[in-house]
């Protein structure tokens, strides 16, 4: 009897048939985020990348940071910052880390881990933190930056150690 083994082709199906699958899963047990988000990017497939952060968000990153440093959750609202998080839940994660946050070193751009969405309409961003006590800490901001017609809108989604 012959061996069959995996071509190109059928792995592709394969992942392609595992992907549907997934999407099926998430529409089942999360409608809302599927409704959503389905469109938006792909969970099973998006690609890493390192993809250049301009100056100009780089200085609304700095500009969030300073704010969380300085606990001005006015700024933060003001801004549009909150996303899906809230003060209390921001509050209660940091108190939680235990550590004095900092503002990062002029490098921390080479840190960020940035996800290009597959419609090319916005990017998900993992940004370490620093503390006083640790540097670079484990402790990691998801932000999401939408591209909105003419502007880009950058708003957190997580605060998590990673």
């Amino acid at each position: 009897m012959q061996q069959r083994y995996p071509t190109k082709q059928s792995t592709a199906h394969l992942e392609q048939q595992k992907t549907q699958k997934l999407k099926a899963r998430i529409a089942r047990f999360f409608p809302f985020f599927h409704s959503c988000y389905a469109g938006d990017f792909d969970l099973h497939t998006r690609e890493q990348t390192k993809m250049k952060i301009d100056k100009s968000l780089k200085l609304e990153i700095i500009d969030l940071f300073t704010a969380l440093v300085n606990g001005d959750f006015d700024k933060i609202s003001a801004e549009n910052w909150f996303g899906k998080l809230n003060k209390n839940d921001i509050e209660a994660r940091l108190s939680e880390y235990g550590n004095t946050l900092v503002l990062p070193p002029a490098s921390f751009v080479e840190k960020i881990d940035s996800y290009e969405y597959n419609d090319g309409f916005g990017l998900a961003l993992d940004v370490p933190l620093w503390t006083e006590e640790e540097g670079m800490s484990d402790l990691t901001l998801s932000l999401e930056l939408i591209y909105d017609g003419t502007k880009a809108k950058l708003q957190m989604t997580d605060l998590r150690v990673l």
